[in-house]
């Protein structure tokens, strides 16, 4: 925390990853410490049973995936996204998925920004939100201690290409997403968990999304038996069947509550499989550009939206940005304690705060 004129303000809040003591009795006796914030947390942790969303906005989405971690930000502060999706999070692995990975694929749909600010609050911005926010937080007019520039064709971009992701969706419910091909063992009173993955059955069961699932029937999307190979006594009333659906597979709890072992010979699950096999790649180029400056190229890859004309737009406005050459500022420095301005902006200033500069040389 940092407090001045009154004001304590909250600078990082995280917790403490490593702590490497100095060893013995004439030495420094200092300690490292590495600290970490809840960025960290969202890298480290797999999303684990989260559903498809369905014609929901990036703020939405996003909200869906916080709701199925296990340590949750100190605040959040999501704007309304730009992007309403038809599908998302079709693509999250079970368990496999990692927070931070399926967010990061939703910012880079929507073209927002997802971070931490420094008193542990996760803000989520929009699309729109830097373009249409001019106000300064800090004006520095050559009042600065240092700064750093640079002018790089490496900066440059004057060839985009965006991708998007038209899915295909069963019209029906009643596809086969998964079947289970052996037959496990349940005894007597026992309990087990078995995960299916969702798969195309058609494309040699690639994996796939899923949505409108249905509950599990007796003797249709289960069945048991006396004998692995499906012979003997049909022991499905024995069992007690529940499904936890994911967006990309599907976690089954299984009770045997009869008094002999009974054979799994039928387990499988029925939806809508959500299908990413095509994609529309939308091109923004600027020839003259080109011309002096050979092809700087960048992808954008938006899994999921599906809209070209969002990916042509947000194409073109990246190649507006970046195809001509700039003197982009890199840091900056100034001598907070020449004026109560400049300390009150050294310890309100956060993440994402706008500032200006003005340097004539």
């Amino acid at each position: 925390r940092l407090t001045y004129d009154g004001t304590t303000v909250t600078r990082f809040l995280g917790t403490i990853a490593v702590a490497t003591p100095d060893p013995g009795a004439y030495r420094g006796s200092l300690t490292r410490v590495t600290v970490v914030d809840w960025i960290d947390q969202a890298a480290s942790t797999r999303v684990r049973g989260v559903a498809t969303q369905v014609n929901q906005r990036t703020d939405q989405v996003l909200a869906a995936l916080l709701a199925v971690m296990p340590v949750q930000p100190e605040a959040t502060d999501l704007a309304v996204g730009d992007s309403t999706f038809l599908y998302a999070l079709d693509n999250v692995q079970d368990a496999r998925t990692r927070w931070l990975t399926a967010a990061a694929a939703l910012m880079a749909s929507e073209g927002g920004r997802l971070f931490q600010r420094g008193d542990g609050t996760l803000r989520f911005e929009n699309r729109l939100y830097r373009p249409g926010y001019h106000t300064a937080a800090l004006t520095l007019d050559e009042t600065m201690q240092g700064l750093t520039v640079s002018r790089s064709r490496d900066d440059l971009i004057n060839r985009v290409h965006v991708i998007v992701h038209p899915r295909r969706v069963d019209a029906a419910a009643t596809t086969v997403l998964y079947t289970l091909t052996t037959a496990p063992v349940v005894n007597a009173n026992q309990t087990i968990h078995p995960f299916g993955p969702y798969g195309d059955p058609q494309d040699g069961n690639r994996r796939c999304g899923g949505t409108d699932l249905v509950p599990p029937v007796a003797g249709v999307d289960y069945v048991a038996n006396t004998a692995a190979d499906g012979s003997g006594a049909d022991v499905t009333g024995s069992l007690t069947v529940t499904a936890a659906f994911g967006s990309n597979g599907v976690r089954w709890t299984i009770l045997n509550g009869g008094a002999v072992a009974a054979y799994l010979t039928t387990l499988q699950c029925r939806g809508k499989g959500i299908y990413d096999t095509q994609r529309l790649i939308m091109e923004a180029s600027d020839e003259d550009g080109i011309a002096d400056h050979d092809v700087r190229p960048a992808t954008l890859d938006m899994v999921y939206e599906d809209d070209a004309s969002v990916a042509d737009g947000f194409g073109q406005a990246i190649l507006h940005l970046y195809k001509d050459a700039q003197t982009r500022p890199q840091a900056v420095s100034f001598l907070a304690n020449a004026s109560a301005a400049w300390m009150a902006a050294a310890r309100d200033l956060d993440i994402s705060d706008r500032i200006a500069l003005v340097e004539s040389a």
